[in-house]
């Protein structure tokens, strides 16, 4: 599992949402991942985490068909750079 303590693997949500037990899971990751202070930090791990999130859902019994979904488009400001969004995350 990832080490850092604000991935969503490791949060409260993606437990619930695996004991949910899932039909349909839309995922959609990538904005908040594109903070000026996050994404230096974090950009080798985004591929990686992202695949483990997916396989998390894909071993569930209901075998949920999984969307993944682009972030949405956001403009280049002091707490998002709307490059990476746009242009590196997907």
């Amino acid at each position: 599992m990832v080490d850092d303590k604000n991935s969503y693997l490791n949060s409260g949500q993606y437990k619930k949402a695996l004991k949910f037990a899932p039909q349909i899971v839309i995922i959609m990751l990538g904005t908040n991942d594109a903070k000026p202070t996050a994404f230096p930090l974090h950009k080798d791990n985004f591929v990686k985490d992202y695949i483990t999130l997916i396989e998390g859902f894909e071993a569930l019994p209901t075998k949920p068909k999984i969307i993944w979904a682009y972030p949405p488009a956001a403009g280049e400001t002091k707490k998002i750079k709307g490059s990476v969004v746009v242009e590196i995350l997907p």
